[in-house]
């Protein structure tokens, strides 16, 4: 009876498709050095309601809250568009949201901008896990769990080696649990009754026995003495707990909570993966081999190959692949070719794709071919596919280089819709004293009217130097960029060259709130310079006002004489989120103090009891005299194990079913 429901639901969803677009937003590479310089390319794909790209010219609105576009407002070209975000001075996630208010879409996307070059590696990290007897994964909890008697359940993680009888691994967290564990960090080991331990940090605590010197305390920091000859203090036997870090154990220096070395218990979960080998990604997913994918303790499918979103909202597997909203089916599911460390491949089957605001879906049926390669932190990589058999399919390339000598080189190349190319690299290189940053983006058509852009920034800076009157650092450097653009009608070019200074402010903290600043100035002159000064202020303020409670407000000042003619010089930003009992809000919102300029989403859920919950959201977006305004409001229900749903969305201006991919709170 639910097959056939399911299926008449499917089949009326089919019908259903409203007179709107989508866009799917991604970007390349996923993180950066807030360093004022970096670079990531950030794509638009934007199709109507029946999945065919928009006509070429549609304008495509970019907005950050952290960083600066070179240009907001780009046009397609066979139904992408395309901007480049430099990053700022200020550590932290960045909300990308792009705009084509032509055709009610919009989509946003969280990008990070880290403190220092060698957090970068942590986007490739993985954690591999083995058990001789089981291996589960809670799909619910994120968790990890691995057994083998005699330490038959290994985790492999850089030079981080644990064996035990049982141990678990929070992934996203990055902290393992063990009993009758052994640690070994690189050649150092040590044997732990039960043991907690963040792999990323290096640091937890442990039950152990150890020998120690009968008049000592404390052990050496460099290692526990093994073995006693008759030249040796005395020494005795010692069992408790201590804490360990990167290669040495030390008595407790604070008080630890031992609550952390207790299990989680997952055998209750909703979703749970059996497998003989498990390699995680915490920031992205958990790859599966040999997988048996069980529901509700009902095996659902055997796969040799397998993966699965660990920032997934919904409990329930399957509705990582297919889901209805406002009866609009949408359907995305893989199926994995390869599946190891060093390389996976899957074709990927796609119909609809979700509107980026409320509820619904638009159409189009898509096969794509993903593969994905990396050799250790330092050498990562990809190639797609995309709409294998219709008449726009495109392909994408891309690699990114590192080496321990700090120089990064990032490239992708793209063919949207096998009529354009487009390239962009970035290369970076810490020198003694100093640091260079080369940025080039090309671009040409391979049908239809001809064009071609190529553009090259140059970077120099000095190691910075101690601010004197504000607490920080100063950084001094030079830049040089030369820009060129092609098309039937002509040709234009500008060059510029000058220099360039920094002021990133020591944060400051108060109370529970965080205060940071920073300053940049830059004078070019050259060729078609329209204005050579161009300046950027930004403060931020991120406040825990009280439990549940999160509020990040930044201010940025923009002079460049280009932009800021048209987006406005004073631009306010705010997201945050209030969760509290019954309670939960979370909301975006930037807008220009002198310009028609704003984007704006919000969401909030309400419970009515343990079955019964209540969702609204809000999004609006403005450019100029142009506005696209999309709400949503849903009455949910909890079923079993999922969650449907009755919905009315101010796009369709319809009532619809909201059934699978809703999460569960």
């Amino acid at each position: 009876m639910r097959i056939a429901i399911l299926f008449v639901l499917v089949a009326f969803a089919a019908l259903a498709i409203g007179q709107n677009g989508t866009i799917q937003i991604d970007s390349y590479p996923a993180m950066a050095v807030a360093d004022g310089r970096s670079t990531i390319t950030v794509t638009a794909q934007i199709r109507d309601s029946s999945g065919n790209l928009v006509p070429n010219g549609t304008q495509v609105v970019f907005d950050t809250n952290l960083g600066s576009f070179r240009e907001r407002i780009v046009q397609t070209s066979n139904g992408f568009a395309r901007a480049i975000l430099v990053a700022g001075d200020l550590p932290g996630t960045a909300r990308i949201r792009a705009s084509a208010l032509k055709f009610s879409a919009a989509a946003e996307l969280d990008l990070e901008f880290v403190a220092d070059r060698t957090l970068l590696s942590s986007a490739q990290d993985f954690i591999e896990v083995v058990g001789s007897e089981t291996l589960w994964y809670s799909v619910q909890d994120r968790v990890l769990e691995a057994s083998g008697s005699g330490q038959g359940a290994t985790l492999k993680y850089q030079n981080i080696e644990i064996s035990a009888n049982d141990l678990q691994v929070q992934v996203q967290t990055y902290e393992v649990r063990a009993r009758k564990a052994r640690l070994k960090i690189g050649n150092w080991e040590q044997e732990f009754e039960s043991l907690y331990f963040r792999l990323n940090k290096k640091e937890g605590f442990g039950t152990t026995t150890l020998l120690i010197p009968a008049e000592e305390g404390d052990p050496s920091a460099d290692g526990l003495p093994t073995e006693v000859g008759p030249a040796d203090l005395p020494m005795r036997a010692y069992s408790g707990l201590m804490e360990v870090g990167n290669r040495f154990l030390r008595f407790p220096t604070s008080g630890l909570d031992t609550r952390s070395l207790r299990f989680q218990t997952i055998a209750d979960s909703v979703s749970m993966i059996s497998a003989k080998k498990a390699v995680a990604y915490p920031r992205k997913e958990v790859q599966f081999h040999r997988a048996d994918v069980r529901m509700a303790g009902q095996r659902i499918m055997q796969v040799p190959l397998f993966t699965v979103n660990v920032n997934t909202a919904t409990p329930v597997i399957t509705e990582q692949w297919v889901n209805i909203s406002n009866n609009n089916f949408a359907l995305n599911y893989p199926y994995y070719l390869t599946l190891k460390p060093g390389e996976t491949s899957a074709l990927r089957l796609r119909y609809g794709a979700n509107y980026g605001t409320g509820t619904g879906a638009g159409g189009g049926t898509f096969l794509d071919y993903e593969l994905n390669w990396n050799k250790g932190i330092h050498f990562d990589g990809g190639m797609n596919v995309g709409g294998i058999g219709r008449d726009d399919w495109g392909a994408s390339l891309r690699q990114t280089w590192s080496s321990t000598d700090s120089t990064t080189l990032s490239m992708q190349v793209n063919f949207p819709a096998h009529r354009d190319v487009f390239g962009s690299a970035n290369l970076s290189r810490n020198f003694d004293g100093f640091s260079a940053n080369v940025t080039s983006t090309y671009g040409q058509s391979l049908a239809g009217n001809h064009f071609r852009t190529d553009s090259t920034q140059l970077v120099i800076e000095k190691d910075p130097i101690k601010s004197l009157l504000i607490p920080g650092k100063i950084f001094f450097g030079v830049t040089a960029r030369d820009s060129r653009i092609r098309t039937d009608g002509g040709s234009n070019y500008q060059q510029a060259t000058g220099g360039r200074m920094r002021f990133v402010g020591t944060p400051v903290r108060i109370g529970t709130s965080l205060f940071n600043y920073s300053y940049s100035l830059e004078q070019v002159s050259g060729h078609n310079v329209n204005q050579g000064l161009v300046q950027v202020g930004t403060l931020n303020l991120a406040l825990n006002p009280t439990n549940g409670a999160f509020v990040n407000l930044t201010y940025e000042y923009l002079d460049d004489g280009f932009s800021s003619d048209l987006i406005g010089h004073h631009k306010l930003s705010m997201d945050g989120f209030y969760n509290v009992g019954n309670l939960g809000f979370n909301a975006f919102l930037s807008q220009s103090l002198d310009a028609d300029t704003m984007s704006m989403s919000a969401r909030l859920r309400y419970k009515l009891g343990s079955l019964w919950r209540v969702s609204y959201g809000y999004f609006f977006d403005q450019f100029g005299s142009d506005s696209f305004l999309d709400q949503s409001y849903i009455l949910s229900y909890r079923l079993g194990y999922r969650e449907v749903g009755l919905s009315y969305s101010r796009r369709t201006k319809r009532l619809g079913i909201e059934i699978l991919g809703t999460s569960i709170d």
